[in-house]
């Protein structure tokens, strides 16, 4: 009743359902109760002969009780003025679907008829009725009956006013504004997460570098909806003859909501979905869906391991689909063979330091938790090899403890990097003297300027724990942050670059992430320009400006990469993942490393070649130009070094200290590259 209502679902229910409407005192509620047939209290159908006095309605007399397929019996808890119906929703049974229907509303203790309604649409099986702006008193405990019934002819005839009298039938809300566009549910696999999967990415400031870029993904069919008052809130029941899937529910998802769940029994469910606005009165709309749940596929082992190092400590995890999900894994020799020395299985993972050279053929069973389970099997031959040559460097500790090293550049005769969790910026000569100036919050990247100061992101130092674009006064030691645009929202920025036109070049993440710029700022901190580029791109890592004069930024969370001109025209180029790194080739190129282990060659034209890294899920991070012409970048997860020739050969070099986190890596002044690593809190340098 009023607008906490439709119930959908024809007959089997009873309860109690608080009441939205307006002029409803506070805490006031209904107890509702459904019949499948005529109770001896409910008053017979009269609403075809009680039609809208001063109105003829031809072929409009259906008053027999067979004609009434539902009954709702109400009962408030307080007394009130009742004012207009709101939009309601009802599934009937197929046979009467394609029929046509009315509502009607009377008084039970006195028998007078408050309301009819018309039917405006019928989906499906799902009847609308428009709502009313009837008015009447409600009294506490009195019985009120809505009866659903047919015999309404469609479409109704043309009122013709009688000659005595002109009446205009009173406004009712209209249920056409608000819509459900969900489209059709997808087939779902017992025991598999329901729906499609998602993936956004958001920034939040509340963090410190670098997980200031956040990932959510989550699977859910979506529902939406168009037309109304926003928000909207919804629910759902099942349908005649049937229930709602088990273990699927309508919840609150990143992005409005969604049927999500993992389903728990095969079957074919329908159900009636509601959403219902926010306006006043409320609005209400229904759709019936039918969502087929499916047994799930056999178990399939999807992945083969990559080859172990001789004494290098090496983890590989299996990976299966199929099945209910829950895997159980064991291996054994295969016949004439034996398992790799100083290797073992431990859960899901092959682990260990192997202790010998060959090739090893094992037998990798997977198996899920279902009675009775499924199982696949294959044959693997595991060949453990010699590890990439020994890398040598030379490292020099921080002498701030535990300092978060971030960001690494070189400019004026010296190595910069940025120590996020001290809040300081360091300086390093070609020996390893290093100085620290405080000042900064939590900073992260760098860049010489054309006015030969610091320029870099300073994490934190903005309202709400946000960035401003920080720069560094390398003469005078103090730092004077820059709040970036649009004013009034909390910003991530991305690494700035040095642009050839004198100015800074920064990349801008709105907090949601659905707003990403490109400021061009002054020397003296002013924004002259800003270049929209693509939204929920998410321009986050390294960028550079390429021989072409052009910004070249990554757009990792669409696998792009984007060339921005100094006036600010955008173009695009598709890579087969996110980038991670970008800088400048010496062969006028625009290199990048990306998150599916490849190196991405971009031309000045768009022309994108990728070469696959040796070693599989290194973790590539930063890439830079060496003074040998070619380039160099990060194995963080590998603990290694690479090599990649501008022809693409690659070649890998191993970091004598374990777990080293080596992460960004630059050019330095004395022929050197140098690079940082966190978990040794060190800046390190090797030969190219």
């Amino acid at each position: 009743m009023g607008t906490a209502l439709p119930v959908p679902g024809i007959g089997g229910f009873s309860g109690t359902f608080q009441i939205a409407a307006n002029n409803a005192p506070a805490g006031t509620s209904v107890k509702l109760t459904s019949y499948r047939s005529a109770p001896a209290a409910a008053p017979p159908p009269m609403a075809i002969k009680h039609s809208p006095a001063g109105l003829i309605r031809s072929g409009r007399m259906v008053g027999a009780v067979g004609n009434a397929i539902f009954w709702v019996s109400q009962q408030y808890s307080q007394p009130f003025s009742f004012q207009g119906f709101a939009t309601t929703a009802w599934q009937v049974p197929a046979t009467y679907a394609s029929g046509s229907l009315a509502l009607e509303t009377f008084d039970g203790m006195t028998g007078t008829l408050l309301d009819t309604e018309f039917d405006t649409s019928i989906a499906g099986d799902i009847v609308t009725f428009p709502g009313s702006a009837a008015a009447f008193p409600v009294a506490h405990g009195d019985t009120y009956w809505w009866e659903l019934i047919t015999g309404k002819p469609t479409p109704p005839p043309s009122p013709s006013p009688t000659p005595t009298s002109t009446v205009s039938p009173s406004p009712t809300p209209s249920v056409l504004s608000l819509q459900i566009t969900s489209g059709t549910p997808p087939t779902g696999v017992a025991g598999q997460s329901y729906g499609t999967v998602h993936t956004t990415f958001f920034c939040t400031c509340f963090c410190k570098r670098p997980a200031c870029r956040h990932t959510l993904r989550w699977t859910a069919f979506d529902l939406s909806a168009s037309g109304g008052t926003a928000p909207y809130s919804w629910s759902w029941s099942a349908a005649l003859g049937s229930s709602l899937p088990p273990g699927l529910n309508i919840q609150a998802v990143p992005v409005g909501h969604g049927i999500s769940g993992t389903p728990t029994a095969i079957g074919t469910y329908r159900v009636i979905v509601t959403v219902t606005d926010s306006g006043s009165p409320q609005l209400h709309r229904s759709a019936s869906y039918t969502i087929n749940i499916t047994p799930p596929p056999p178990v399939m082992i999807t992945c083969s391991p990559s080859s172990p190092q001789l004494g290098i400590p090496y983890s590989f995890s299996l990976c299966a689909t199929g099945g209910d999900g829950s895997y159980t894994w064991s291996w054994t020799a295969a016949t004439g063979s034996t398992l790799p020395p100083g290797l073992s299985l431990v859960g899901a993972a092959i682990t260990g330091t192997p202790t010998r050279l060959g090739t090893y053929k094992v037998v990798v069973t997977a198996q899920d938790t279902e009675t009775p389970p499924k199982r696949a099997t294959v044959t693997w031959a595991i060949t453990v090899v010699l590890p990439p040559s020994p890398l040598p460097v030379t490292a020099y500790t921080v002498p701030t403890v535990n300092s978060g090293l971030n960001g690494i550049t070189s400019g004026l005769g010296y190595i910069w990097f940025t120590e996020s969790n001290s809040g300081r910026i360091a300086r390093s000569t070609t020996n390893g003297s290093i100085t620290e100036y405080p000042g900064a919050v939590h900073p992260y990247g760098s860049t010489i300027g054309p006015d030969h100061n610091l320029w870099f992101v300073n994490n934190g130092a903005g309202p709400n724990g946000c960035d401003l674009l920080g720069r560094f006064n390398v003469a005078s030691g103090t730092v004077t942050n820059f709040s970036m645009p649009p004013a009034g929202q909390g910003h991530c920025l991305s690494v700035p670059a040095a642009g050839p036109d004198g100015n800074i070049w920064v990349p801008i993440n709105s907090d949601s992430s659905t707003i990403a710029t490109i400021a061009v700022v002054r020397t003296d901190g002013t924004v002259i320009a800003t270049y929209p580029i693509h939204s929920n791109s998410y321009p986050f890592g390294n960028d550079t400006f390429g021989a072409d004069g052009n910004f070249w930024v990554g757009e990792p969370s669409i696998n792009k990469i984007a060339k921005v001109t100094r006036t600010g025209a955008v173009t695009e180029y598709s890579l087969s993942s996110g980038t991670v790194g970008v800088a400048k080739g010496p062969d006028g190129n625009i290199w990048c490393t990306l998150s599916d282990n490849n190196i991405a060659r971009i031309t000045p034209g768009g022309g994108v070649t990728e070469f696959p890294v040796t070693t599989p899920s290194s973790g590539l991070i930063w890439i830079a130009t060496g003074p040998d012409g070619n380039l160099w970048f990060v194995e963080n997860s590998a603990n290694q070094i690479g090599r990649i020739t501008p022809s693409g050969k690659i070649t890998e070099f191993r970091l004598l200290t374990p777990d080293s986190a080596a992460a960004v890596i630059t050019a330095g002044p004395d022929g050197d590259m140098w690079f940082t690593q966190s978990n040794t809190n060190d800046i390190a340098k090797f030969k190219p």
